[in-house]
């Protein structure tokens, strides 16, 4: 299947390119090692099918069967901690006891697209934004302004080699956008993470202040520490870019129940 090579293999969030090789979530990079994107682009091409150790052996380790047992458990292993999967009770890797591997979830595959970069896409686009607000400021004889201030929530920071998932942060960053939004009504808020969808980059604290004019910024960051999930979460000032609150708080399964208690606080802290 070399031809696979040239397409790129899209699935719930996350994109594969096989032939560079490239594993993304929402833009996102993750970490994966050579040989574990060989057996991750084995298994999304046989999506829905059993594939046999014996089938990765020929393909991946055909003149190194000593190290085979070792290498494929090794590769499982990178490629579940990549997709934020559980083998006790798996979303993306079935096992199969002693036969092989099955991916669990239904594979798209289209070629790349060429033209301009991603991040030059999404730049383009926050541009277009900032032509559109123009354009209507003089339609309408100045420039239109919220009666509330507006927050940028950006996405989770997270250090995939201390522990926390990109899954992690991506469903932190829904449950803070979604505590903010459903329990004030003082501030309007943009979430970064939700302005182009998951093939576009996040735009940057820079680009939400200078395309999106947000007088506000929320930025948080994910840490595991002896087991222990800590959210540190800063709240910004764009002009001057001044912190103006912070706080660290553990979290638990219950992202949102987490957050709720904090949404006073931001508000509050917001002139």
């Amino acid at each position: 299947m070399a031809e696979d090579n040239d397409k790129i293999f899209h699935f719930e969030g996350f994109k594969f390119d096989p032939g560079r090789p490239n594993l993304s979530y929402r833009s996102k990079t993750l970490p994966l090692k050579r040989q574990s994107a060989e057996v991750l682009a084995l298994l999304v091409k046989n999506a829905g099918k059993t594939v046999t150790r014996e089938e990765i052996q020929q393909q991946i380790w055909p003149d190194r069967t000593i190290e085979f047992d070792h290498g494929i458990n090794a590769a499982i292993r990178d490629i579940r901690k990549a997709l934020g999967d559980n083998s006790k009770s798996p979303t993306y890797i079935g096992t199969q006891s002693k036969v092989g591997y099955k991916f669990l979830k239904t594979v798209s595959a289209q070629p790349p697209q060429g033209g301009l970069t991603d991040r030059r896409i999404a730049i383009s686009a926050l541009l277009l934004v900032a032509v559109v607000v123009a354009l209507i400021a003089v339609a309408f004889g100045g420039t239109p302004r919220a009666d509330k201030p507006k927050l940028g929530i950006m996405p989770v920071a997270y250090d995939a080699q201390k522990g926390p998932s990109v899954l992690e942060a991506d469903r932190l960053t829904s449950s803070i956008v979604r505590a903010v939004a459903e329990n004030q009504q003082k501030l309007l808020v943009i979430s970064a993470g939700e302005l182009f969808g998951e093939d576009r980059p996040d735009p940057s604290i820079a680009d939400m202040s200078k395309w999106f004019q947000v007088e506000y910024i929320l930025a948080a960051s994910l840490d595991m520490t002896e087991g222990k999930k800590t959210v540190s979460l800063r709240l910004i000032r764009t002009e001057g870019y001044v912190h103006i609150w912070a706080k660290s708080v553990n979290v638990e399964a219950d992202y949102h129940k987490a957050i709720l208690p904090l949404v006073d606080e931001i508000s509050a802290a917001i002139e």
